[in-house]
C-alpha cells in the first residue's frame, strides 16, 4: 500500500487505505487545501463525480452524491447588511 490517498480507477478504492474513495483522511486533507475555496472543492470533486458516474455505471446517483459532494461544507451565505457570514 502507499501513503498517497489517491483513487485507484475504475474501482474508485483509495490506495493508501483500501476504502472507498475520497477516503475520510483525503477528505480532510482536501478540506485543509481547500480552507477558503469550498467552492474550488466543489468543481473538482464534480468532476470526480462525473468521471466516477461514469466508471460505477451500477452505482446509484445519490449515493456517488453523497460521497464526492455531501461532506463538503456549504458556502458562508451574504448577510445584507455586508461581510460574508456563516449561518450554519
Amino acid at each position: 500500500m502507499t501513503s498517497l490517498h489517491i483513487p485507484i480507477r475504475p474501482a474508485w478504492i483509495c490506495a493508501g487505505c483500501s476504502q472507498e474513495w475520497p477516503c475520510h483522511t483525503r477528505r480532510a486533507q482536501f478540506l485543509a487545501e481547500f480552507e477558503r475555496a469550498t467552492v474550488s472543492l466543489g468543481l473538482l470533486m464534480g468532476s470526480h463525480l462525473v468521471q466516477a458516474s461514469q466508471d460505477l455505471p451500477a452505482a446509484r446517483a445519490g449515493e456517488l452524491y453523497v460521497r464526492f459532494l455531501g461532506w463538503i461544507g456549504r458556502p458562508p451565505r451574504r448577510d445584507n447588511r455586508g461581510p460574508w457570514i456563516d449561518r450554519a
